[in-house]
């Protein structure tokens, strides 16, 4: 199979007054009109062959029109006005000229630098804005989806416009199936971020990380790692070889990242390729590189799913549920990623109508936990658990065609979730040194789809999937007299798998809502001066994931108590939360102090190089067992091993992260002060706001 793409050339160059000298003032290059026009025509062919080859000689390029303009980019609020560029040129000439691609090359520096430019590419099309941008840009629609590719600077070389493309065909293959695409073949859970290892195992890697990059661009790494890359089967059982960067070598003037850019697209599954996901056979992922309105009108997948008859309902016979598995699932994070979904297209007034539900009868379990009184204790935190379970026809099982990724039996789920919330009281009140015992009051159990709502005051800009409706919810279940009742916590079990998008935490209190969302204030109703929060958990994961968004809701508190959002962020060393007992700076990674990494948080160990990098054999020299604010505590060597060397979910460091908290009659100064215990902000946060308590007083 071989496809074309249409490519319009744009040079978008200011000059000076004789028309052949670079304006260098406005784009802080050298040079003549001449030199650049040279350079460009290179940059093209150098591409153009670059991309055939890597394809598999599947993909041309073929430059349909030159544009030269020899001005400044035109310029909205400070970034590059791409709809005024699309007008320039015209959408009747790119329908002309039937332009697939438009190669945008121009300028960034100190008056167009790099995040105003776009981030590389921005898409044109009438299924929205599925490109390597942040901005949901409302392009001029054409007869075809069109891709701008900005090259963004003169003197980008063939390798760097390889990166860009490469960016493109990321969001490209995600949006279509994120499960397939994200975590089989790439072996991460977002676009272009660090790789997770499958039993030991990695995949194939991404654009930024190579299956042996522990850091963005680390294709010269060295290190030799586990993976199945040249012979990757989507679901395993491929040969595995050890591979670090004379694998892909070098490549041209580029070195190792071309070599690495050429390496990873050789291996996207192209029209000749024999692959199996499910038992069903792979496409040609190339195809929607270049037919992108082909794919999406076709409904065109990565593979070509089976076609199963419905069978008739029978009635089964109820039978005693076994101790449950893990359900079948995307093992992707309950992360919201940098990258768009599948539903209704931003930058458009039409959206994907939400189904309505059919209200069923919540199935109440009011039996409450028992409390347990520990030695001790000195809070107790109450817990309304609900958990959405939208069922076949048959009642059967949870709807994969709601969830997205689960498709259990219901019983089957009832208890996984009744386990994992075992797991997770267990693990909080380990971690705190039972100080607080979570007691989960009433579960409800719903048969439907959770609700969701595109009301633009609580949907996050971006994102194609509707949020879930927390606001619905609590007045559904009228929050106002569980919280008068004593609730504080709500735990919703339920699902993403591409079809919501969720919170993690969010909260209502007098002082805002503090939480690991966007911290809407009007995010779920208020209850007179009694604060509440409601977690979303997925039960696609388990009690690990639960687990870690108990610590980011955790994290936000006591940063907001230590007012960071406040501070500026060269100051967030100095704060004792972030600074002293993280040991963050402001780009979230961790920094030594006198040779000493401190206690981290939870995406980050002491001795990790990147997020969720739980289980890194790395080992450093931390006081996190002995931790003193000011320093001065015993410091030890720390790896995996120091809290587990199972591959646990971060299991056990989140709990050895909560364990190091201070907590009562910890002995602790910080300035002279003495630290407070700081669950107390978790367990009784009105209490400790009214009283004016600080983390060190």
């Amino acid at each position: 199979m071989s496809y074309n793409i249409n490519v319009l050339s744009v040079i978008w160059l200011p000059v000076m007054a004789d028309g052949e000298t670079l304006d260098e003032a406005i784009t802080g290059y050298s040079g003549t009109k001449t030199e650049a026009l040279e350079f460009f025509a290179q940059k093209r062919t150098t591409t153009s062959a670059f991309m055939l080859e890597a394809s598999h000689g599947e993909v041309t390029f073929t430059v349909v029109g030159n544009l030269e303009i020899w001005e400044a980019l035109p310029l909205a609020n400070g970034e590059v006005d791409y709809t005024a560029i699309i007008n320039r040129i015209t959408v009747d000439f790119l329908n002309t000229k039937q332009v697939d691609q438009i190669w945008l090359d121009s300028y960034t520096n100190n008056v167009v630098d790099t995040t105003q430019f776009g981030e590389e590419t921005v898409m044109g099309s009438k299924w929205g804005n599925t490109s390597n941008s942040d901005i949901s840009y409302n392009l001029p629609l054409a007869d075809k989806t069109y891709i701008v590719v900005s090259f963004r600077s003169y003197n980008n070389n063939t390798c760097v416009i390889a990166h860009y493309i490469a960016h493109q065909l990321e969001f490209m293959l995600a949006k279509i199936n994120k499960e397939l695409f994200l975590n089989k073949f790439c072996g991460c859970d977002r676009i272009s971020k660090p790789l997770i290892a499958q039993n030991g195992l990695f995949r194939c890697g991404n654009v930024h990380f190579p299956p042996n990059g522990t850091a963005d661009y680390d294709y010269e790494n060295e290190t030799l790692v586990d993976s199945d890359i040249l012979d990757w089967k989507p679901d395993g059982g491929g040969t595995i070889s050890k591979i670090n960067r004379e694998t892909w070598g070098q490549y041209g003037s580029c070195g190792y990242h071309y070599g690495w850019l050429m390496f990873w697209f050789k291996h996207i599954p192209h029209s000749g390729n024999t692959l199996t996901y499910k038992g069903q056979p792979l496409t040609d992922w190339w195809r929607f590189l270049a037919d992108w309105d082909g794919c999406m009108e076709g409904k065109v997948g990565l593979f070509i799913p089976a076609i199963v008859p419905t069978p008739a309902p029978t009635p089964t016979t109820p039978t005693t549920p076994t101790a449950p598995t893990a359900p079948s699932r995307n093992p992707c994070r309950d992360k919201i990623p940098n990258m768009p979904f599948p539903g209704a297209f931003p930058g458009t007034t039409a959206k994907l109508p939400i189904a309505p539900i059919t209200p069923t009868t919540p199935i109440v379990n009011d039996q409450a936990d028992p409390p347990k009184n520990y030695p001790n204790q000195l809070w107790e935190i109450k817990v309304l658990q609900l958990s959405y379970f939208p069922l076949t026809a048959d009642g059967a099982k949870v709807d994969i065609g709601i969830t997205g990724d689960v498709e259990n039996p219901l019983a089957e789920m009832q208890s996984w979730v009744a386990q994992q919330s075992s797991r997770l009281v267990a693990a909080l009140e380990e971690g705190c040194h039972k100080t607080i015992n979570y007691r989960i009051m009433t579960r409800i159990e719903i048969h439907e789809p959770v609700p969701c709502t595109w009301g633009t005051e609580w949907r996050p800009q971006g994102y194609e999937v509707p949020l879930v409706d927390y606001r619905a919810i609590m007045k559904r279940f009228d929050i106002t007299k569980w919280v008068n009742d004593g609730i504080k916590q709500v735990w919703i079990w339920a699902y993403h798998g591409d079809k919501v998008v969720l919170w993690e935490s969010t909260m209502a209190s007098k002082a805002g809502n503090i939480s690991n969302s966007d911290r809407n204030k009007n995010e779920i109703p208020t209850v007179g001066d009694k604060s509440y929060t409601v977690f979303n958990f997925n039960y696609s994961r388990d009690a690990s994931m639960a687990l870690e968004s108990h610590g980011h809701q955790m994290e936000a508190i006591w940063n907001w108590i230590d007012k960071r959002e406040e501070t500026d962020k060269a100051l967030w060393k100095d704060l004792l939360f972030w600074g002293h007992f993280v040991g963050g700076d402001s780009n979230l990674r961790l920094v030594q102090r006198n040779g000493v990494y401190r206690c981290g948080w939870i995406h980050y160990c002491p001795n990790s190089v990147k997020d969720y990098d739980w289980f890194n054999p790395r080992v450093v020299i931390s006081d996190i067992g002995d931790w003193r604010p000011e320093g001065g505590g015993a410091t030890a060597q720390v790896s995996r091993n120091t809290w587990s060397a199972a591959d646990d979910g971060g299991m056990a460091w989140k709990i050895a992260w909560m364990k190091a908290i201070p907590r009562a009659n910890n002995g602790l100064s910080f300035k002279g002060k003495a630290v407070t215990n700081w669950w107390e902000f978790i367990a009784d946060f009105d209490g400790a706001v009214k009283a004016g308590r600080k983390l060190a007083e």
